[in-house]
């Protein structure tokens, strides 16, 4: 007969273990989980073509082509052009009698149109590719070399996007749309500015650290416990449990009814929805890879214990 009661580890020593087993498991789920985001906004942010891929289709969802119609229909017309698109798009029939007001409610649908029409084009599509991953360049540039005021000018984007009326009703006046000098440029500065920069540069250079710490705290965690494969199991589903929350989480803006709110707020869930996109899809097979890897552990355990002869 064996003697169980020596068999079994110091009582001491096994409460001493799980506990700090216990602790590190629970840091590695946490880093775990902040690893995954960490490396989607380092991705995202630092790297151009990550940043392209994820920022390109924003502008084919179409609550943000219509908030961008609307915003340049706007701007037409309360600018100096108004008076030429009246006349140009309007017959003398259609003004008579007709006061400002009443005349930029007939207008406005015309160039709201004309200019949805170009916002949704191939060609607008490309010179919005071309103009992000400019600004993108120049944007990380700016980081690297601790600039300020940070800026970045839009103004080439914006001036291809109104030469391309050239090509809609619009045409007899496209020629006398101009943006007013600086305009489209947007500065970052004051005190916050500091903050972007060091936040910048911890996340440039601290991303492969936290990789590793949530590794080794697995590891660890593992290593001191009493019960390898169960602790082990333990921080897979812990890990997968919180990435099928953090996907559920951001699967928020995909799910939200925005019809009734207004064009400025459902262009910012459209565009949430787009650019969360890839962080979500990563957190939902994540999170079932690891369930699933936690089960497989639960088989083989299962398994390798029916195998174990009988102890006497």
């Amino acid at each position: 007969m064996v003697n169980t009661k020596s068999s079994l580890p110091n009582a001491k020593t096994h409460h001493v273990r799980t506990f700090f087993a216990s602790i590190f498991g629970i840091l590695a789920v946490w880093l775990i989980v902040t690893s995954v985001l960490v490396v989607w906004i380092n991705r995202t942010l630092i790297d151009n073509q990550t940043f392209n891929q994820t920022v390109t289709p924003v502008v084919s969802a179409p609550a943000v082509q219509g908030y961008i119609a609307t915003n340049i229909t706007n701007q037409l017309l309360n600018g100096s052009a108004a008076q030429q698109l009246s006349q140009s798009l309007l017959t003398p029939e259609q003004m008579a009698g007709k006061s400002p007001e009443q005349i930029q409610a007939l207008v406005e649908p015309i160039v709201h149109s004309s200019v949805l029409g170009v916002v949704q084009s191939a060609q607008f599509s490309s010179q919005w590719a071309q103009s992000t991953q400019r600004v993108h360049d120049e944007f990380v540039s700016q980081l690297d070399a601790n600039v300020s005021p940070l800026t970045v000018d839009l103004t080439p984007a914006i001036n291809e996007a109104l030469g391309d009326l050239a090509h809609t009703k619009l045409a007899p006046v496209s020629a006398t749309i101009a943006l007013p000098a600086g305009s489209a440029k947007v500065s970052m500065a004051g005190s916050g500015l500091d903050n972007v920069h060091r936040y910048y540069h911890i996340l440039k250079t601290g991303t492969i650290g936290l990789v590793l710490a949530a590794l080794l705290f697995m590891v660890l965690s593992v290593w001191l416990s009493v019960q390898h494969l169960k602790t082990a199991r333990r921080i897979l589903v812990g890990t997968g449990l919180d990435m099928l929350l953090s996907a559920t989480l951001l699967s928020v803006p995909y799910f939200i009814s925005t019809h009734s709110r207004p064009a400025n707020q459902q262009a910012a869930f459209a565009i949430a929805d787009v650019l969360l996109r890839n962080l979500r899809i990563a957190t939902a097979v994540i999170g079932v890879v690891s369930l699933l890897a936690a089960l497989g552990l639960k088989l083989y355990s299962n398994s390798a214990e029916r195998r174990r002869p009988a102890r006497s």
